[in-house]
Order: structure tokens, then sequence, then C-alpha cells
């Protein structure tokens, strides 16, 4: 779904706002607010999610998440089971300092959220050669329309366009928006994941 995907968007957009030439809006503006909208509703509600595989190295238990990444999704060892997701500071109040240094077979922690948002710890630091399976939530890709629901762009797309004229209508395609991606969400494409400790 590339060109012909982003010219039924533009003329959704062209139509509800009765510029049929082009004239208030160029493609490539309204191209730009389509990306926009795809990585908000990626970025909000998961609704591009990719996932690779990890081999760890010795002594080492941060990893960085590819360069696409919004945020770290979950992450699932060797047999597929999830390992539990815990924030720095919660980590830190139950264990205390130590927790940064200690080795072990079998990882039962993962912290996201210590240093930046695209790196993670597995906790304890697990041997060489362990094998996980990293899940993410992603941005889109330029000029692609990976996300295939149509109205949603469009009301993202139409809305950012409204709002740069400062044009009340904005705040009317901001709520449809908003709406249909917590439709999106309740479907249950959304997910994070959060352990409770101990």
């Amino acid at each position: 779904m590339t060109v012909a995907a982003f010219n039924a968007i533009r003329a959704r957009i062209r139509s509800a706002s009765a510029d049929a030439d082009g004239i208030r809006w160029p493609d490539s503006e309204l191209d730009t607010y389509i990306q926009e909208a795809q990585d908000e509703a990626a970025r909000i509600a998961g609704l591009l999610i990719d996932r690779y595989a990890l081999t760890t190295t010795d002594g080492n238990g941060v990893y960085e998440l590819p360069s696409d990444a919004w945020r770290l999704l979950r992450v699932l060892d060797a047999d597929g089971n999830e390992v539990p997701q815990y924030p720095f500071a919660e980590i830190q109040k139950h264990l205390g300092a130590d927790w940064l240094r200690q080795t072990g077979d079998m990882v039962r922690f993962v912290v996201t959220d210590f240093d930046d948002w695209n790196f993670f710890r597995l906790v304890p630091i697990p041997p060489a050669a362990t094998a996980f399976t990293v899940e993410y939530v992603r941005r889109s890709t330029d000029g692609k329309l990976e996300i295939p629901d149509v109205t949603l762009c469009a009301d993202y797309a139409l809305g950012a366009a409204w709002l740069r004229d400062r044009d009340d209508r904005a705040t009317a395609c901001s709520g449809r928006f908003t709406s249909r991606l917590g439709w999106q969400r309740s479907r249950g494409s959304a997910r994070i994941g959060r352990g409770t400790f101990f």
C-alpha cells in the first residue's frame, strides 16, 4: 500500500477540505502528515511491531533497540516465555545497588528506563550465547503506508493541516483520530507489559 494508498488519503483530505486542486496544501505536505499519523498510531497504540533474535555477549547486560524503535514491547526467552519488565527505580529499591553487577544463568527481569528508552538491561547478566527474541514497537517506513486504517491516517493528516492553518476544525479531526485510535487499541493491538514485583 504505497502510492495508491497515499493518493486515496490525499483525495479524502482534499474532499473534506474543499481543496480539490491542492492549492491549500501541496502533496508533499500532506504526505508528511500521513507519515506522522502512522508514527503517532504506532507509538501510542503499538500498531507496528517487529522482532529480532538477540544472542547475548559475555559480561554484557545492556542492549540497544534498532534505530526504528519507539519502545521495547517484550523480551522472550528461548522457550518463548516473556521476561517481566520493571522500572529502574523499582529494581533499585528492592535489590539495592549490587543488582547492576549480578550474573546468572536465568534472566529474571528486563529493565527499560534506566538511561535511554532505546536501551534495555537484562538482569541478572546472562552468560554469552544466551538466545532471546526481542519484540518492539517501531516507527513507520518513510513513503510506505503500513497502517491499513486509511480513515485513521486521513483524520490525523487533515487535523495537522487544519492546525497549521490555525483552523478550529483541527480539534474535531484530532478527536476522531483519538477515538479511532482507542478503538484500534481495544481490539488488542496495543500491549504494554509490566510485571508486579515479587
